[in-house]
């Protein structure tokens, strides 16, 4: 499980997050990361660590979060935590997960939570999924930049690339488009959102470039299958 929180709902976790969960008798995680601090990615998480009701077996944080205020309340209820950053990767039962940002040979730190994203690369066979949390240009330029110097290989075209920051005009820029292609581009945000998620820009930008997007608040959860070979689309809010 990648992320899990609200800023509007403050029972994400006990009344969706959980029931979730349960319904599809998952009584426990294998993997649980937690892409930066903020509320809306870690509030429904907290609740389970918390309530014990549900067991995580790893939680992963960025590394610069070993020793930053922000991420304070995550280590008092998670104390064994596994911190990782670029280069790392972890095993899954089916594919592998390569964690691309945040780079530990930066200098310095940036003081903005969203840029200690992880960005997290899923592949399986012949899908692959690009988890880009709340980073910003900045990082993503960054990131690009450290998969050159490294010769990590991004996959020719991106399955589904999860747009950061919901959708904001702070993420998503041309050069990451151009890096991997996303067959399409999943927007997460609520309907009406005080953010104004999405910003017309981040959908400029799409659209110039013929890249369908997918959004949760017309389509409600968005569920991928795949047999690493091909990969079908749930929308839960139409067929």
């Amino acid at each position: 499980m990648i992320d899990g929180g609200s800023s509007s709902s403050k029972s994400i976790g006990e009344n969706t997050i959980e029931p979730f969960l349960l319904s599809h008798a998952v009584p426990s995680l294998d993997k649980v990361f937690i892409t930066h601090a903020d509320s809306d990615h870690t509030s429904g998480l907290l609740y389970l660590a918390e309530s014990g009701k549900i067991s995580a077996d790893e939680l992963y944080l960025p590394f610069c979060a070993e020793s930053h205020e922000k991420y304070d309340a995550i280590r008092r209820i998670c104390p064994d935590i596994r911190y990782i950053g670029a280069g790392d990767v972890i095993p899954l039962n089916k594919g592998v997960i390569t964690c691309l940002w945040p780079d530990r040979e930066s200098r310095t730190v940036s003081d903005d939570i969203n840029e200690h994203s992880l960005i997290l690369l899923y592949t399986d066979g012949n899908f692959s999924a690009l988890l880009m949390g709340d980073a910003g240009k900045e990082a993503e330029l960054q990131m690009l930049d450290y998969v050159s110097r490294h010769s990590i290989e991004l996959p020719e075209k991106v399955t589904v690339l999860k747009a950061g920051h919901h959708g904001s005009s702070t993420s998503t820029s041309g050069e990451l488009l151009s890096a991997c292609t996303p067959y399409c581009t999943v927007l997460s945000y609520g309907s009406g959102n005080r953010y104004g998620h999405p910003h017309r820009e981040t959908l400029d930008v799409l659209e110039s470039r013929d890249i369908p997007h997918l959004d949760t608040a017309r389509s409600g959860a968005l569920t991928f299958y795949t047999n690493g070979h091909s990969a079908q689309i749930h929308k839960f809010l139409s067929p």
